[in-house]
């Protein structure tokens, strides 16, 4: 699992560029972003048209089809019994450090922390 969540992570890099590069060459063409009325003790937006605004909502496409079909798909059959059992509990965070899970939760958090200090270590051409 954790290797299709680094693989597909890569690959929505890959789709927020090109969504930016999109955004830089048709922004301006496009309709402007602004707070609604009843925002607008926040203060205004000054550059309606900027890309990196239309960037960030790309972000929502993905979650429009699922706010569709998720009323709709079936909840997992061990759930279901579990609740209608009346055993069902909030797990602890503090489960994930059982005997059972320790090594996996140390392993899979070393590795999280791996792929985001590569990502945001600064490049050797910017070092003085």
């Amino acid at each position: 699992m954790l290797g299709y969540t680094q693989a597909f992570s890569s690959f929505g890099g890959l789709l927020v560029a090109i969504a930016n590069g999109i955004a830089a060459r048709h922004s301006e063409q496009w309709m402007s972003l602004r707070l609604p009325e009843f925002l607008s003790g926040l203060g205004q937006i000054e550059n309606v048209h900027a890309a990196w605004r239309w960037t960030l909502i790309s972000g929502l496409l993905p979650a429009l089809p699922l706010l569709l079909i998720r009323p709709f798909l079936p909840e997992s059959p061990k759930w279901k019994q579990m609740k209608e059992a009346g055993t069902l509990k909030r797990p602890s965070v503090l489960a994930l450090f059982a005997p059972a899970y320790r090594r996996t939760t140390i392993v899979a958090t070393l590795m999280f922390a791996c792929a985001y200090v590569q990502r945001s270590a600064p490049s050797s051409k910017f070092r003085k």
